[in-house]
């Protein structure tokens, strides 16, 4: 078991919580078993965020307990390029994340800003080669330029642009919008 304290939790939530008393005497049944899972999503999913993230499983044991993607490059802040089976291939460079609404990186030409996710739609048994082009301190490997041949998969290749360690949502209204921007690049 962990403990968590209601701002761990909280800051991974895109709406304000009305009942602060009520959100943290859930935090607290869930965590000592006296309630089961609820049917509210975003709140089960916060607290597997907070949990990941105070206890830092590796990506392994992590994708052994969910099979939830965004949960995991959220929690797990896995670093480097990774295939992982049918979901496909991840890139997430290291460093601090530049100005939002600034480029920070290039895909084969595309643009993407810093601070998203990015997913590009390749099918499962395909591979593509990516020539990448990272911009301001983010990095792989101490290198921003390099190519690879990334494989496709059920979701295709995440490029993530958010940096290593991820700066985490807060509390506040922009917190929150950076998160609901996050949890929308699922859903293209």
């Amino acid at each position: 078991m962990v403990d968590l304290t209601y701002e761990e939790v909280a800051r991974w939530l895109t709406a304000p919580v009305t009942d602060a008393l009520v959100f943290e005497n859930w935090i607290g049944n869930r965590l000592y078993g006296v309630e089961k899972e609820s049917t509210n999503k975003e709140w089960e999913e916060a607290l597997l965020r907070a949990r990941f993230l105070k206890t830092k499983p590796n990506l392994d044991e992590a994708l052994k307990e969910i099979n939830s993607l965004p949960i995991i490059l959220d929690a797990v802040q896995p670093l480097g390029i990774l295939t992982l089976g049918e979901f496909g291939t991840i890139i997430c460079p290291g460093g601090k994340p530049g100005p939002v609404n600034k480029v920070g990186a290039e895909v084969n030409g595309q643009k993407i800003n810093f601070d998203e996710i990015f997913i590009l739609k390749v099918p499962k048994g395909e591979t593509v080669k990516l020539k990448i082009k990272l911009h301001g301190d983010l990095k792989l490997e101490k290198k921003n330029s390099f190519a690879i041949d990334a494989q496709g998969g059920d979701i295709g290749i995440i490029i993530d642009t958010r940096g290593r360690p991820l700066v985490l949502p807060d509390g506040s209204q922009d917190g929150r919008a950076r998160l609901t921007k996050w949890q929308k690049a699922w859903e293209k």
